[in-house]
């Protein structure tokens, strides 16, 4: 691949929309989101050296892509089949029909996960986000606020640390302890019931069912729960409804809190791998 590169940017949120800004000084780029291009997706996509992807890439089960500016759905493998053999595939959380299909076209895939600065950046915004979402749900100042944060991981301590800044009365749910935070183990279930019946606001970040019917029975009425796990998240909604807890789903969060910073380093590791590719003669 040599420079000035023909890039198809598809999809996502508009994070994607920055990018495609920032690309577009050096290079040649096509942005498909929030309007109807299936006419057009497919030369398009077969042209491009490069095609950009959100982050995820895909809906939970990988059968259309993530578009949430779109009102039509895209399948997968009609993606796959109009990229050029050859091409490079960027995106988010690739799974095993991603990597098949692109294995089926020579089409090499690169993680957005496997970026530090991407998902850095994608922290620091979901954290953020998510406290301010709480912010302006909840009708009192976090300082002195009983929280819960479910899961330590990336997202979770980012999470916890704002809370805790804020003077907000914090417990850490995960499996390994937490230094500097309170802190309960999932395998400890009394413990776990206890901090959910404290708590005024509780944080998921776990992409796996944790805050089911029983959990949240312990809950008080009117608690709030904001989970900005993947995709269908960790929590029972309809069970949250029942118990008059209000829960709110809340994936995509760099998107909508910081799209501009989010795109902007988007395109900078773009542009990183296409000075790398270039320098090994792909």
């Amino acid at each position: 691949m040599g420079s000035g590169k023909i890039i198809a940017i598809i999809g996502g949120d508009i994070r994607m929309a920055h990018a495609a800004e920032s690309l577009s000084q050096k290079h040649q780029t096509s942005l498909f989101a929030g309007k109807d291009f299936s006419g057009t997706l497919p030369k398009a996509l077969y042209e491009a050296d490069i095609v950009l992807l959100p982050f995820p890439y895909s809906d939970a089960t990988e059968e259309f892509l993530h578009t949430p500016l779109y009102d039509g759905k895209i399948p997968v493998h009609c993606l796959f089949a109009a990229a050029a053999e050859g091409s490079h595939i960027l995106g988010g959380r690739f799974g095993d029909k991603a990597k098949k299909l692109a294995a089926e076209r020579n089409i090499t895939l690169h993680d957005y996960q496997n970026d530090p600065e991407i998902l850095s950046v994608g922290t620091v915004a979901s954290a953020e986000g998510a406290v301010a979402m709480a912010m302006t749900a909840c009708p009192d100042t976090i300082a002195g606020e009983r929280c819960v944060v479910l899961g330590n991981g990336r997202c979770g301590s980012a999470i916890a640390a704002r809370l805790s800044a804020w003077d907000a009365e914090v417990t850490v749910i995960s499996r390994g302890a937490v230094p500097g935070q309170r802190h309960c183990s999932f395998n400890d279930e009394a413990g776990v019931f206890l901090a959910l019946s404290e708590a005024n606001i509780v944080f998921n970040t776990v992409p796996s069912p944790v805050l089911t019917a029983e959990r949240l029975s312990k809950m008080k009425p009117g608690a709030l729960v904001i989970d900005i796990a993947s995709n269908p998240g960790g929590t029972d909604f309809a069970a949250a409804a029942e118990l008059g807890i209000t829960a709110a789903l809340a994936p995509g969060i760099p998107g909508k809190y910081a799209p501009r910073a989010a795109g902007r380093v988007l395109a900078d590791c773009v542009q990183k791998f296409i000075e790398t590719t270039k320098n090994k003669g792909v």
